[in-house]
């Protein structure tokens, strides 16, 4: 097996359940995190004008959820059943969602002004639902399908993880969100990879440049 290449900005965003999946199966990876003018040459050569991609030896994918499904099929992280499936799809596209909304927020005109109208008024509201259909799993809350490691846990554990970094003001009427991600956060390849130097500081790009970690209170592991 080629060893795999992740090829993103010097963030977590769209790019980290892909490195948290790698870190979970224990792959050895190349993170390659490129500078603004790499970005200039590169973006006229991809497919659709975004990033992450990902490359194993001849195979080269290009959107961010494609790259998540591939590995997820790969290496059995994609629910027994077809029911777990579609309820993995369905998680997925929720978070999806969630990190396309924090993710615009700081562009909007103005935002310090409006911000708490919009952890109330938007955000909020989305939290409550993602964790309405977290109790619904049959099997519990530890995951959010069924009752093993899916890779919409890892990709839930990395949105939650920016959100509550980003709006921590958002998270403390959410316990059985905490709850779910602080489980996650304590498998022990994640956790490694929590604590690591490997782990990108830059959590979103924003108007006035990257949104760092270390600049915020994190919460979960930041």
């Amino acid at each position: 097996m080629a060893r795999p290449t992740v090829i993103y900005f010097d963030i977590r965003a769209r790019a980290e359940p892909i490195r948290l999946i790698l870190e979970e199966m224990a792959i050895d990876y190349e993170d390659h995190q490129i500078t603004d003018s790499e970005w200039s040459e590169l973006r006229t050569t991809t497919p659709f004008g975004w990033l992450p991609a990902y490359r194993e030896g001849d195979l080269e994918i290009w959107q961010s959820h494609a790259i998540y499904r591939h590995l997820a099929r790969i290496h059995d992280l994609y629910g027994t059943s077809e029911e777990e499936r579609i309820r993995c799809d369905v998680v997925e596209e929720a978070f999806a969602d969630l990190n396309t909304l924090i993710g615009r927020a700081p562009w909007r005109p103005d935002f310090q002004r409006t911000r708490q109208d919009f952890i109330e008024s938007e955000l909020s509201p989305v939290l409550d639902r993602l964790e309405r259909f977290l109790r619904t799993n049959p099997r519990g809350e530890s995951f959010w399908v069924g009752s093993s490691l899916t890779f919409v846990d890892l990709i839930a554990l990395a949105h939650l993880d920016c959100t509550g970094s980003m709006f921590p003001e958002a998270m403390p009427g959410h316990p059985t969100l905490q709850e779910f991600c602080d489980g996650i956060a304590q498998l022990p390849r994640i956790a490694g990879y929590l604590r690591s130097d490997r782990r990108p500081q830059g959590i979103q790009y924003g108007p006035k440049g990257r949104i760092d970690a270390r600049s915020l209170k994190g919460w979960v592991a930041a």
